[in-house]
């Protein structure tokens, strides 16, 4: 027998588990959670989730993820490279004379010349991660930070400091988003991207553990009995007769939730986990009929059925998140 993770889950039953008390509680965890993600991580999956927007943001930055990421591994070079030279210079001065500071500073030239990449491209780079303002209506710990987004301080025309790679590499694979909304006429066609770059890291990571053998693993699955639509599995893996079942879903906490709001709070959990909860709880219950029955069919018009197969032993259902 089908080994069900979910009992019946309605919608709403979860959020209303979520009360307003939880909510204001959660605004400390929230802000003192762990980091998302590695530096390299951050990076690497800045580079594979704007590929497609590549064009968009060579036009309106003047530079691309790619590139971007490879300017943050240059700076890192190069603080790494500054750093041991500075403390070994410590020896012959006195310690009054001690200054760690050079070694968080450089210039666009030297970023130009480590990266090799045009000084106009990273001038583009400097320019969207850096500022010279000061910080206002900065009251409280959860309050927006800017230098979150533009972590990068300008000293000068040519000269930079940077203290903080961590919030640059995250920067990269946050703001984005921000500026795409920018941009009526673009902004769906980024969102697509957005939700195909989910699936697809989801099936790439699944394929390289089952296999890429011929419909091991299939996006964007529909499920039917007869003509009609039973449901619907942004990603399914088979294995013998095992399933994983995922549902990727694009969404984030927003500056409101994160901040202990409770509409925005509830707003989010029911968007990024209530609703895809939802949604494969429906596939969950077609899949509790014989496979027999069902012909799985993917975008690219191949087909997936299962007459061998009498029952479906077991199903592995997992909600796919962006952080």
């Amino acid at each position: 027998m089908l080994a069900s993770p979910l009992k019946e889950v309605e919608e709403e039953t979860l959020i209303n588990n979520l009360s307003n008390d939880n909510a204001r509680h959660m605004r400390e965890a929230i802000l003192y959670a762990g980091e998302s993600a590695f530096l390299f991580q951050y990076t690497n999956f800045s580079k594979q989730k704007y590929k497609k927007d590549s064009a968009w943001l060579k036009l309106h930055k003047g530079f691309t993820a790619s590139e971007a990421a490879e300017l943050i591994d240059s700076i890192k070079k190069i603080i790494n490279k500054k750093m041991p030279q500075i403390v070994k210079s410590f020896k012959s001065k006195p310690p009054d004379e001690w200054k760690i500071l050079p070694a968080y500073c450089f210039t666009s030239d030297e970023l130009s010349n480590e990266s090799a990449i045009e000084k106009k491209v990273v001038d583009c780079f400097l320019s969207s991660f850096s500022t010279t303002e000061k910080i206002k209506n900065f009251n409280a710990l959860d309050d927006f930070n800017p230098t979150n987004v533009a972590p990068i301080i300008k000293l000068d025309d040519e000269t930079f400091c940077l203290f903080q790679l961590y919030s640059l590499c995250e920067s990269l694979y946050e703001s984005p988003f921000f500026w795409f909304q920018s941009d009526s006429q673009y902004f769906e066609t980024a969102m697509k991207n957005r939700g195909d770059f989910t699936e697809d890291f989801t099936t790439a990571r699944l394929t390289e553990v089952f296999g890429s053998r011929t419909n091991r693993v299939n996006t964007n699955v529909i499920l039917k009995k007869g003509k009609d639509i039973v449901g619907e599995v942004d990603v399914l893996a088979t294995y013998g007769d095992r399933l994983i079942v995922v549902q990727a879903k694009s969404k984030k906490l927003t500056i409101a939730a994160r901040k202990g709001n409770d509409n925005a709070l509830n707003s989010d959990f029911k968007n990024s986990v209530q609703k895809p909860m939802t949604k494969l709880s429906i596939a969950l219950k077609s899949l509790r009929i014989k496979v027999s029955r069902h012909t799985l069919k993917t975008e690219s018009e191949s087909y997936w059925q299962e007459s061998q197969k009498r029952y479906i032993q077991f199903a592995l259902l997992l909600n796919t998140t962006q952080p």
